[in-house]
């Protein structure tokens, strides 16, 4: 399995709808984004962080309008980013070659292990309102580095000092090099 490089769109805010451009600068989405199949789709904002992480079967268009039309009646309020002044940018990864009965658990493990890598980088997603867990393998949390590497955001917001595993305290900003034997730092 693995994910296809991403769609990106923008997605400006209006009062009860949004508006979607694509890079060629037509009004719709084309291709997997259009088409029901499993997707991972992350809207960021213009620093490039992650504000929101979702997972989908559906169209995108149908997606995006079930989260902005959402009232609250069962629930769900729909995406707090909807209010958004500034046009966001969209970018969808499909998942490939996933057997249809495995594609939610799969899509929900690594947008977890994605949301996870933004938090290591600062705070969770701005607008990130539920996460499902599950039990994660190598392929998930290599999946989820692939994919936010497409953030450059993430690296300016790196500012917490990793912990150790046994202690508690900050890790040692000094690295070895494994090749040469020599610290880094």
């Amino acid at each position: 399995m693995k994910f296809s490089l991403p769609e990106r769109y923008q997605v400006t805010c209006m009062d009860r709808e949004f508006v979607i451009a694509d890079p060629q600068g037509g009004r719709n989405f084309r291709g997997a984004a259009a088409a029901p199949g499993p997707k991972l789709y992350i809207v960021s904002g213009a620093k490039e962080i992650p504000l929101y992480i979702g997972a989908t079967k559906q169209r995108m268009r149908t997606r995006l309008r079930q989260g902005w039309n959402a009232t609250g009646e069962t629930g769900y309020y729909g995406y707090p980013w909807k209010s958004a002044t500034e046009p966001l940018s969209l970018d969808i990864f499909c998942l490939l070659d996933c057997p249809h009965e495995r594609w939610t658990r799969e899509l929900e493990t690594v947008e977890a292990e994605v949301a996870f890598l933004v938090r290591e980088a600062g705070q969770w997603p701005a607008g990130q309102t539920e996460i499902h867990f599950f039990p994660s393998n190598d392929w998930h949390r290599e999946a989820a580095r692939e994919i936010a590497k497409t953030y450059s955001g993430l690296d300016k917001r790196r500012r917490t000092p990793r912990l150790e595993r046994t202690g508690g305290r900050p890790a040692s900003r000094s690295r070895t090099s494994m090749a040469a034997g020599r610290s880094t730092a």
